[in-house]
């Protein structure tokens, strides 16, 4: 089996059952909707291999080459350069990355339908939207609004513990409100049970104090800790969007930043 990577490192609405409603992501029992960060068009050519997901690569088409005499996979991200061949000759899941952190996709593997030859497929790359906070109304635009929503990290490797993972803000938004986050003081478990379901996304958590902490030697940087597998821990993400805010931003993104220790 595959030693963890940062693809069983996955996230997920709180709310309970399968809730997958942006606005009701305000506590309670893990989801079982998960949170995909990029879209990522099916592989045609290389079998055996299933992309769940993809993150931080820039929007468009990208290529994965297998080589078939090493049993490994490369990504080259779309405008960028190919990153380090991942090995993927055990049946689970990986994180193959651009060069230099440019971007990378999660992809399931069963190693025993992988091709006899080398093959490359391209994938091409769209941003998920509105899934951590919806559009702003122009009203709230106006006014001023701040918003709380509640998410679940969680280990979904079959058998192995995470260790020293961290949360941070890879990237803030570059429209005028920004997002900030706070640790749930909840310890790790299965999510049966979550944070107290606050009254509306417009209502603090008791306790909070939210940090933008912008990589992982950052003072305030999320240390979510070691997470059996099945374990998750809860964080809170705050959206604060000044008054008098007129100008709209198309492609207004949050980047959420993950690390885990080899």
């Amino acid at each position: 089996m595959a030693d963890p990577t940062l693809a069983d490192l996955q996230l997920y609405y709180s709310g309970g059952g399968s809730n997958a409603v942006t606005t009701l992501s305000i506590g309670g029992a893990i989801s079982s909707a998960r949170i995909l960060s990029q879209t990522a068009t099916a592989l045609t050519t290389i079998t055996g291999v299933v992309i769940d997901d993809a993150m931080g690569n820039t929007v468009g088409a990208g290529s994965l080459y297998y080589a078939s005499s090493t049993l490994a996979l490369t990504w080259t991200p779309y405008a960028g350069s190919a990153g380090t061949q991942v090995v993927v000759s055990a049946s689970g899941r990986y994180f193959i990355q651009g060069y230099n952190n440019t971007g990378g996709i999660c992809v399931t593997v069963a190693a025993a339908n992988l091709p006899t030859s080398s093959l490359s497929n391209s994938v091409t790359i769209a941003n998920q939207t509105q899934k951590l906070f919806l559009d702003q109304t122009k009203v709230e635009s106006d006014t001023g609004v701040i918003k709380y929503h509640c998410f679940a990290i969680k280990n979904n490797h079959a058998s192995l513990p995470m260790v020293d993972i961290k949360l941070y803000v890879s990237e803030n938004t570059p429209g005028a409100d920004t997002c900030s986050l706070f640790l749930d003081a909840l310890a790790a478990g299965a999510g049966g049970t979550g944070p107290t379901t606050l009254a509306n996304e417009n209502t603090a958590p008791a306790g909070s104090t939210f940090v933008t902490p912008d990589s992982i030697t950052h003072t305030d940087v999320l240390n979510v800790g070691t997470l059996t597998y099945g374990q998750c821990r809860f964080f809170w993400v705050k959206q604060l969007t000044p008054a008098g805010v007129t100008v709209a931003t198309p492609v207004n993104t949050f980047k959420l930043g993950l690390y885990m220790r080899a």
